[in-house]
């Protein structure tokens, strides 16, 4: 009986864990046969969950590969990515500077809590228009200073952390994915984000002022590059609007939640990205 009770509250603390999340046991669980090897397995799990507690690839490798552990959920062979608060984060003070060039030529006035919302906000339109009429005069505007600023943006922008670069680098070397970019960043922005992360880690790379016109068309062109199936695509963003561009698409949707931006998205009711993460390793998770 002390086995049992010990080997049920240990099987009970590894479920609920994200080892079993999406896997299946082969031949373990249910059979009496196999007890000890089911107990060794859980005890093993929750001894290196509770030394190992980081969130490196190479941790969730081991976490969804040991002991003939597989997936039952779906394959993807294919992930395109969105490039601003999704892989690249810009500094405060470049958004600040680069606003403020917009306000005082066309004589408005605004503090670092409104320049950030026009840069991250899905609805930035819409708080746009509280304050200015002319949208395409606004944006040409901002168009207009970031490529004559070009120098300085290349110093304030960074990614966000090493283990982006790892997770990156296992998807394509040892997943063997396709990996894309559809940015909404004109090409000299998204050229500086590129060389950050790596131009090698990408098989495509496009951006909506490439003919495409919106995000939507972007994913759809990506894929048509790489010919990569609807069916095997996720395509991950940061807010709403890549939501919805992957709905279009008709491929799947990956939401990056970053903590810091969270205050910057309004999720439409009824959309929902298919996969949601805190951090881009958290996608070596669906493998």
């Amino acid at each position: 009986m002390f086995y049992k009770s010990f080997h049920e509250n240990i099987y009970k603390q590894s479920a609920s864990s994200s080892f079993y999340s999406g896997v299946e046991q082969l031949g373990v669980l249910g059979d009496q046969k196999t007890f000890w090897t089911e107990w060794l397995i859980s005890i093993s799990w929750v001894t290196l969950r509770s030394v190992v507690q980081i969130h490196s690839p190479l941790f969730l490798f081991i976490k969804k590969g040991v002991l003939g552990v597989r997936m039952t959920g779906k394959k993807y062979s294919c992930i395109l990515f969105d490039m601003d608060a999704t892989l690249i984060q810009t500094s405060d003070e470049y958004i600040d500077f680069i606003f403020q060039r917009v306000f005082d030529e066309l004589g408005l006035k605004g503090d670092l809590e409104l320049k950030k919302r026009l840069w991250y906000d899905y609805k930035r339109s819409s708080i746009l228009k509280e304050f200015y009429d002319d949208a395409n005069k606004f944006w040409s505007a901002l168009h207009k200073h970031q490529k004559q600023t070009i120098e300085i943006r290349k110093n304030d922008i960074s990614i966000y952390g090493p283990n982006d670069l790892r997770t990156l680098g296992c998807l394509k070397n040892r997943l063997n994915l396709k990996l894309g970019i559809v940015s909404g960043s004109s090409e000299e922005l998204l050229d500086i984000s590129v060389k950050e992360l790596g131009k090698d880690k990408f098989d495509y790379i496009t951006h909506v002022y490439n003919n495409h016109r919106t995000k939507t068309g972007g994913i759809l062109h990506c894929m048509e590059k790489l010919k990569a199936d609807k069916k095997e695509t996720l395509y991950i963003g940061n807010d709403d609007g890549d939501v919805i561009a992957a709905y279009e698409a008709g491929v799947d949707t990956g939401l990056i939640r970053r903590t810091e931006l969270e205050e910057y998205r309004y999720f439409a009711p009824k959309l929902k990205a298919d996969h949601e993460f805190k951090e881009l390793s958290d996608i070596l998770a669906l493998f």
